[in-house]
């Protein structure tokens, strides 16, 4: 049965629970504010019986968990492990604490239907043009016909994996030894700790430029704490170094004195981490299974 998705928050809303649980420049609000309350969910009655059977599950939630999904990578069944544990996630989504999670097989079901939708295709490019438009990309050389553009977000994600990797570090660093802190700040090409951090660039050559600033600042902070007897023992300094070995790269360069540290084309490793606030998530292939990825379960 179509049921659509009630407008009214709950007390148990993350931003309710937890006002300050991340920085309100981090994307999940952009989404929030921005693309999630353009999915029409009408445009996916047709798709369900008239008066008979359970209430579908929220399609806003279903429809921006697929955007997640592709953005990153998950499959299904990691879908559904993450809805309850990524904060950004229950932001984006306007979830409440303890709700329960949308089942991977009823996400399956979900994206069946609208892949056989033409109205669901209409939505994605309405999607997409918003979101352009809220992050300043150029569409001169990319369509616009799907929401899953894979460059873009890839470079949004890095960007705002980077600024996260660095700034949770920087915070306990901060905390545990202020000198340091200190010292480290000056070497790096901007304050991540300031408040006015944009996650969003306004161009894709912008976004660019700042995700190579911030592999630079990266192996600044790696190399000077690699062998701190203290400082490569705490957790998010272990996360730190896992994401830059994993993204980035450093070769030597004949040109230049010092190395270049060069971003990889594909994060290597089989545990890729895509955020420092959940580390631990890991997927595995149940038994014989042999298909992965975005189709996996």
């Amino acid at each position: 049965m179509f049921c659509k998705t009630s407008p009214q928050l709950s007390l148990f809303d993350v931003k309710n629970v937890f006002p300050n649980a991340l920085p309100q420049e981090d994307w999940c609000y952009l989404y929030r504010e921005q693309v999630y309350p353009l999915i029409d969910e009408e445009l996916f009655r047709e798709r369900y019986p008239g008066e008979t059977g359970r209430p579908n599950t929220p399609i806003k939630k279903a429809v921006s968990i697929r955007i997640f999904m592709d953005m990153e990578r998950h499959t299904w069944r990691g879908a559904e492990f993450l809805q309850t544990r990524r904060l950004d996630w229950l932001i984006a989504t306007r979830t409440s604490i303890g709700e329960e999670p949308i089942d991977h097989t009823t996400l399956f079901k979900f994206f069946l239907r609208m892949e056989r939708s033409s109205a669901a295709r209409k939505l994605f490019e309405k999607l997409t043009l918003r979101f352009i438009e809220a992050c300043g990309t150029s569409t001169k050389k990319q369509r616009t016909e799907s929401f899953f553009m894979h460059g873009w977000l890839q470079i949004l994600s890095r960007y705002g994996l980077f600024k996260e990797t660095l700034r949770v570090f920087l915070q306990n660093l901060r905390k545990q030894k202020p000198g340091l802190y200190d010292d480290i700040s000056k070497e790096l090409s901007r304050k991540y700790l300031d408040k006015e951090f944009d996650l969003t660039e306004k161009d894709h050559e912008g976004a660019q430029r700042e995700v190579r600033r911030m592999a630079q600042d990266l192996y600044a902070v790696y190399t000077v704490f690699d062998n701190h007897h203290q400082v490569n023992q705490y957790e998010n300094f272990k996360t730190l170094a896992t994401v830059f070995h994993q993204q980035c790269e450093v070769v030597e360069n004949p040109e230049k004195t010092v190395r270049e540290v060069v971003i990889r084309e594909k994060p290597v490793g089989e545990e890729i981490i895509s955020t420092p606030h959940n580390t631990d998530a890991r997927y595995v292939k149940k038994g014989k299974q042999t298909v992965c990825g975005q189709k996996g379960f």
